[in-house]
């Protein structure tokens, strides 16, 4: 998921942003989102809404840069969330500690993100929450920010979600597959997802198999334009379809044969059946990516291009319909009355559309909104004042944020003057200063209580402002010839942010860098689609909790979300290795020599900080839980199921 610095906000994400220094009430990330350990993470207060346990990823904060500071547990505590971590990194491939926890495998008990229903329940059950902009879609086979994704997440199950603890659990699956059930071929290569039986659409027909063979393609398919899409490259049939694309300009016509041939198929109206170009042991995890949501293909070939924009085209699978969309006003959920899945406590969900974070914090303290993040400018009131202590929801999240820098235009297109930057950075301080403490500082990209992470990774950027003017010295480099713009989302926190690194560079490294606002659209078409910038910030935070959602797809020479520009052979080497290992340890080891190389020594980016979530609540509101795979709002993963007002 991408995060574009609070203003795009995956988790996580899930991501196609890795961009921009947007700031807080624009915060959307692309789909993944991430945390980091509770060890890391100072204590937060205990909250009154602790009181059930579940619920709630490309990568981010909904309103402000509070969350912006980049793209999730239990007990709404800090520690709760640690426990989430370290149980994920030792599930092989990320799924096989789910399996005694889900429903519909052998033996396991039904995971229930709900909880218990409050004897003090409250007659009114409407949540309020903030957005800090229209949604730029609600595509599932287009979405990629954390924002969006969240809405998505509470309109459409997936085959797969995850528990508190980031294990895979079956959402509209019946099972997860294995080679014990059936689920997955001897060799790997085929995997036959059953789906749970008796669920409907929001019109009260059936979901089908064939559905989700629709949107698959769909979603696949070059002429819908996914940045997604190459999350599915190991599918039969991918390879082929994309290189129709490379020599000649594709049309719908001449494309549809060989999305006809992709290697997803339906034998019956409860079986989808998915078949690989070579084994993938994290496939499952794969497939809880919102680009596998079924859809009806009359509804979306009726509806156009902007199909998503009328809420009567959303005929959903999961926990909500849209009830009404007005731009620039809000958005409003309530319960599918033929959602056969755990139905939410709550009636209804509105998303106030806010930029300003001031008028956002306003519009909390004067009983507007019930769940917000909380703005920069506030973050430090909120610490100090007692009176919020029972109100904080506060925990790590799967998200890094970290200089970007375009290896292929100078003056950073010489590695030198990469690490120097990365060196030149004063973490704690940038935190301290921007973020007013609120975020953890790190030199490795991948987050901590992510499989494979490696605190050691990018030590030798821990911030030295001698030993980076020495790194430049030697290499023969002044300073003071050096020219740069940094780029960035001119809203929110962006400017502050901006600024500060403007000011450590001029201090730390004698480098004067040129500021670079942009509009966020114009942002996302310089830094994500032309590569047309010198240096910039941007987050990433988890789709699905494995490496696999980290490297390759940003740092492989042909990556989807490569907007580095960054290539090296040695790189690609090991991910292709690393995409086919079924030992594990092996293949989490293939991804740390990978990180090793792109951050030690390429330096490819240069890793800041990690996000954490920073949220009030009103005190009446019960059952909020932090999950590692929340995209842009606490509670969204399992679309605010545990929610639930008391008197």
């Amino acid at each position: 998921m991408e995060h574009e610095h609070s203003i795009l906000n995956k988790r996580l994400s899930r991501r196609a942003m890795i961009g921009g220094i947007a700031g807080s009430a624009a915060a959307a990330i692309l789909a993944a989102c991430g945390g980091t350990k509770a060890t890391d993470t100072p204590a937060s207060q205990p909250t009154t809404a602790a009181t059930t346990a579940g619920s709630a990823s490309s990568a981010t904060s909904p309103t402000t840069a509070a969350s912006s500071a980049a793209a999730t547990r239990p007990a709404s505590s800090a520690v709760a969330v640690s426990t989430a971590s370290s149980a994920s990194s030792v599930a092989p491939a990320g799924t096989t500690a789910a399996a005694s926890t889900t429903a519909g495998t052998t033996g396991g008990a039904v995971y229930s993100p709900q909880g218990t229903k409050s004897p003090n329940f409250a007659s009114t059950q409407s949540l309020r929450i903030v957005a800090s902009g229209d949604p730029k879609t609600l595509d599932p086979a287009v979405g990629q920010y954390a924002a969006d994704i969240a809405f998505i997440h509470l309109l459409y199950d997936s085959l797969y979600s995850f528990d508190d603890k980031g294990n895979l659990i079956p959402r509209a699956a019946l099972t997860i597959p294995t080679q014990q059930n059936g689920g997955i071929s001897s060799d790997g290569m085929t995997y036959t997802v059953k789906l749970r039986p008796g669920q409907k659409y929001s019109d009260g027909s059936p979901v089908m198999a064939k559905d989700y063979v629709y949107a698959a393609k769909r979603f696949i398919n070059p002429i819908t334009a996914s940045n997604y899409a190459s999350f599915a490259s190991n599918i039969a049939g991918y390879k082929e379809l994309y290189a129709a694309t490379t020599n000649a300009t594709p049309t719908a016509q001449t494309l549809q044969p060989l999305v006809d041939k992709l290697g997803i198929t339906a034998p019956d109206d409860t079986t989808v059946v998915f078949k690989l170009a070579s084994a993938q042991p994290v496939f499952t995890q794969v497939l809880s990516l919102w680009g596998f949501i079924p859809l009806k293909q009359d509804v979306i070939e009726k509806g156009g291009d902007n199909w998503w924009q009328t809420p009567k085209n959303h005929v959903t699978n999961g926990a909500w319909v849209l009830d009404t969309f007005t731009s620039n006003q809000n958005l409003i959920f309530k319960p599918n009355p033929n959602y056969t899945g755990e139905k939410p406590f709550l009636t209804q969900v509105e998303a106030k559309i806010i930029k300003d974070p001031a008028q956002i914090w306003t519009a909390y303290q004067n009983n507007e909104i019930d769940l917000v993040s909380v703005p920069t400018g506030n973050r430090q009131q909120v610490l100090s004042d007692p009176s919020y202590k029972n109100q904080i929801l506060r925990g790590p999240q799967l998200t890094t944020f970290a200089l970007s820098f375009n290896s292929k235009m100078a003056p950073f297109d010489k590695v030198e003057v990469r690490k120097a930057f990365a060196t030149a950075i004063d973490r704690q301080t940038f935190i301290n200063d921007v973020l007013k403490s609120i975020g953890k500082p790190t030199t490795a990209w991948i987050a901590p209580g992510e499989p494979g992470y490696d605190e050691t990774i990018g030590q030798q950027y821990k911030f030295d402002a001698t030993k980076a003017k020495k790194i430049l010295s030697d290499a023969k480099i002044d300073p003071k010839s050096l020219t740069a713009k940094l780029t960035f989302v001119n809203a929110g926190d962006g400017p502050a942010i901006a600024q500060s690194i403007q000011a450590q560079m001029r201090q730390n490294l004698g480098v004067e860098l040129q500021l670079d606002p942009q509009e966020s659209k114009v942002y996302a078409s310089l830094v994500s689609d032309k590569k047309q910038y010198q240096l910039t910030t941007g987050g990433w935070g988890a789709d699905y909790p494995d490496p696999q959602d980290w490297l390759p797809e940003l740092f492989g020479t042909n990556g989807g979300n490569n907007s580095y520009n960054y290539s090296n052979p040695a790189v690609d080497k090991l991910f292709q290795q690393a995409a086919t290992e079924q030992d594990n340890a092996k293949r989490l080891s293939l991804y740390n020599q990978a990180e090793k190389i792109i951050v030690d020594t390429d330096c490819a980016v240069g890793p800041i900080y990690n996000r954490e979530w920073f949220y009030v609540h009103k005190p009446n509101l019960t059952g909020a839980v932090i999950n590692p795979m929340d995209g842009n709002y606490i509670g969204d993963q399992h679309a605010f199921r545990g929610y639930q007002f008391t008197k």
